[in-house]
């Protein structure tokens, strides 16, 4: 099966073993994302790696008391450590955590991605419904257009 946008209906839930879960330094998206921690999407997977990739223009996402590289950091750390301890509740995977810098934090995340051999990135949305509610974000348009795996959305419930 080629890369695509992963519609899930239990079938194949069981084929994901390395995973890419994109955490985004914006605090709506990290709770999005810890709806996961019950998904047999993580609790059958074998590794998860928890990535930021972030670039300087993302800083109007950040509290406004973070500043310094070393600041966003250990934001970002904090950010992970939450996510992990919800994830590993209900997983024996490895779990991995990853911030890289980067200029082009798109193209980078798309690397990281064929450089750990995922099979499936996990990314969150605004949420909006419908066609714009998937292209909202551009992070994740580029990721459904580019990702060299599956691509599964997490969408806000309203």
């Amino acid at each position: 099966m080629g890369p695509g946008i992963i519609i899930l209906d239990g079938g194949f839930m069981n084929n994901f073993e390395n995973i890419v879960i994109e955490v985004s330094i914006e605090k709506d998206m990290i709770n999005q994302l810890e709806c996961l921690s019950a998904s047999p999407l993580v609790t059958n997977a074998k590794d998860i790696h928890l990535v930021t990739v972030f670039n300087d223009q993302q800083r109007e996402f950040l509290p406004l008391n973070i500043e310094t590289h070393e600041q966003i950091e250990e934001y970002v750390k904090s950010l992970h450590s939450e996510l992990r301890d919800k994830l590993s509740k209900n997983s024996e995977a490895k779990i991995t955590s990853n911030m890289i810098l980067s200029s082009d934090s798109k193209l980078e995340a798309v690397e990281y991605l064929k450089k750990v051999n995922a099979n499936l990135v996990i990314t969150a949305t605004h949420g909006n419904m419908g066609v714009k509610g998937v292209y909202m974000n551009s992070f994740t348009e580029f990721l459904l257009m580019h990702s060299p795996c599956d691509v599964y959305v997490v969408r806000p419930i309203h």
